[in-house]
């Protein structure tokens, strides 16, 4: 694992915002571990990302009608 992150690739799962890339190398075998980035997904997480940018972001007009899962109390 250090090996593929030390190449520049991901050692991991898919995050959102991003998708296989499919490369291939001179013999014909796909390059595993690469990931390009999904346009139409990375447009939410930038919506997302400027929304909580200090100074940015306010709660919902129905913030306070919105219901929270109630905890059970430790003893």
């Amino acid at each position: 694992m250090r090996t593929t992150v030390q190449k520049g690739k991901s050692a991991g799962g898919i995050a959102y915002g991003y998708r296989v890339k499919q490369a291939y190398d001179e013999r014909g075998d796909r390059i595993p571990a690469l990931r390009e980035i999904d346009e139409a997904e990375a447009r939410i997480i930038r919506w997302i990302s400027a929304g909580l940018a200090p100074g940015n972001w306010q709660p919902p007009s129905n913030f306070s009608s919105i219901s929270r899962p109630i905890r059970a109390s430790s003893p």
